[in-house]
């Protein structure tokens, strides 16, 4: 979950959102289950000054894998048509 919070830190940056607002929004979301003031304030600097892999760690020679996933929206359903992924 904790990475789940990284990245709505670094979509809370993208729009100019405080690290003092992200902090009260998280607490929100995930309550207990929050990361800590430090941690917040700290993955908001990263991403402001320019991060932009969420993940805690990157290893040295780790695949990076990224997809896309290709969706119909039709009546109010969503269907997922395929899934297309690279990896690099």
């Amino acid at each position: 979950m904790n990475k789940e919070q990284r990245i709505n830190v670094k979509f809370c940056v993208k729009n100019g959102i405080s690290g003092t607002k992200t902090l009260w929004m998280l607490k929100i979301a995930y309550g207990d289950n929050c990361l800590s003031q430090t941690q917040v304030f700290e993955w908001h600097r990263r991403f402001r000054e320019g991060r932009e892999d969420a993940a805690k760690y990157l290893l040295e020679n780790e695949p990076v894998i990224s997809g896309h996933i290709i969706i119909e929206i039709n009546d109010s359903q969503c269907t997922c048509l395929a899934f297309e992924m690279d990896t690099r």
